[in-house]
């Protein structure tokens, strides 16, 4: 795909989810010109949350939870329509504590989460009163497939962050947890964080990966 072909795909992707997720005077003022936009590339880390349609807790009542305790750890929600919820930050640290926080608040959910830190295509703007960071292409997918592959209650990092979340997991602040690392020789293929089991639970997330 040449340069061209891609930003024209990106722009695509950006009137899209703008006239999806927000009011039609949005992208209203966009094209008129009294709103802005500016895209470019930034460094992010991306949590994604697949929400369950069904089961112990609502879409809604995961979704509450999400955006409060997004506002919490100074996080972004990437509007998303098909059943991922996507916030993304400047550091890794606040998306590994929240990622944590909202599996012991939706334990009996057993949410699968996915986290991941590169550079990502976004767009920044306001128009009509909303303001507005936008992730576009493939990081958005990549994401997505880390949270569709971790088993339940678990969340599934990329590689590239298993240096600072070794670093992280020993701070007391994020409680217990665990990481388990898969490697290739010398080279790190796959991580994934785990809540220690609470006594009361009758399942707990160790068993979904075959460590009770």
């Amino acid at each position: 795909m040449t340069a061209t072909e891609e930003r024209a795909q990106l722009l695509h992707e950006f009137a899209g989810r703008i006239q999806r997720h927000f009011p039609t005077s949005v992208w209203s003022s966009l094209q008129e010109g009294s709103g802005t936009a500016e895209f470019g590339t930034a460094t992010r880390s991306v949590l994604c949350v697949q929400v369950p349609e069904a089961g112990p807790l609502s879409p809604q009542a995961v979704q509450t939870t999400l955006s409060h305790l997004a506002a919490s750890y100074g996080g972004c929600i990437d509007p998303s329509d098909d059943g991922y919820a996507m916030i993304s930050f400047s550091r890794p640290e606040p998306g590994l504590r929240m990622a944590l926080a909202l599996q012991r608040r939706t334990s009996r959910a057993r949410l699968r989460m996915g986290l991941l830190r590169g550079r990502c295509n976004v767009a920044r703007g306001q128009a009509d009163g909303n303001r507005f960071l936008l992730l576009l292409g493939r990081e958005r997918a990549r994401v997505k497939a880390l949270a569709g592959g971790a088993a339940p209650g678990t969340v599934q990092v990329c590689p590239d962050l298993y240096g600072v979340i070794d670093d992280c997991i020993a701070d007391d602040d994020l409680g217990s947890c665990i990481a388990l690392a898969e490697f290739e020789g010398d080279t790190v293929t796959e991580v994934t964080l785990t809540l220690a089991p609470d006594s009361s639970d009758e399942l707990s997330t160790f068993a979904g990966l075959g460590l009770t």
